[in-house]
């Protein structure tokens, strides 16, 4: 469905509309190797250097890695990849967020104080969230559908 929604994916029947800029955040964090976490992020902004960096270091120090700024993704933990993937996301300032299992890389309470930064930052914006923990989806807010056997409940 996600990858329906995002373009990647021609479904059976049927269209996909939407209006607006589409951002993805996959299962994997997909960094670019050879950038630190803050070229990592700063790379999809729009704007002027300085701007782009204080906004991009803001987002990063919200999601806990104000102390990676520097760090390359093979020195990353898979958690602290994980929040540089949603920092990515965020600091891309999509109108709508399409997000795979987001949050399966962290540990509980990282999750929540993630979860609760990312809520912030989709604020009156259009998120599908795909996950396996309905916790995750209603601390997002969600509304929550489910998607067993090809059956939409």
């Amino acid at each position: 469905l996600l990858l329906i929604a995002s373009g990647l994916l021609k479904p059976d029947g049927g269209d996909v509309e939407y209006r607006g800029k589409i951002g993805v955040s996959f299962a994997e964090p997909r960094l670019f190797g050879n950038a630190d976490v803050l070229s990592n992020v700063t790379c999809v902004m729009d704007g002027k250097g300085s701007q782009k960096t204080e906004r991009a270091k803001k987002i990063l120090i919200s999601l806990g890695l104000g102390d990676a700024l520097g760090l390359y993704p093979r020195d990353l933990s898979t958690g602290m990849a994980a929040r540089v993937s949603l920092a990515r996301l965020i600091a891309y300032d999509p109108d709508i967020y399409l997000m795979d299992e987001p949050f399966s890389a962290l540990d509980e309470a990282t999750k929540s104080d993630v979860i609760r930064c990312v809520s912030e930052y989709t604020r009156g914006k259009s998120v599908m969230l795909i996950t396996h923990d309905s916790d995750e989806a209603r601390m997002m807010n969600a509304v929550i559908v489910t998607l067993s056997d090809g059956i939409i409940r």
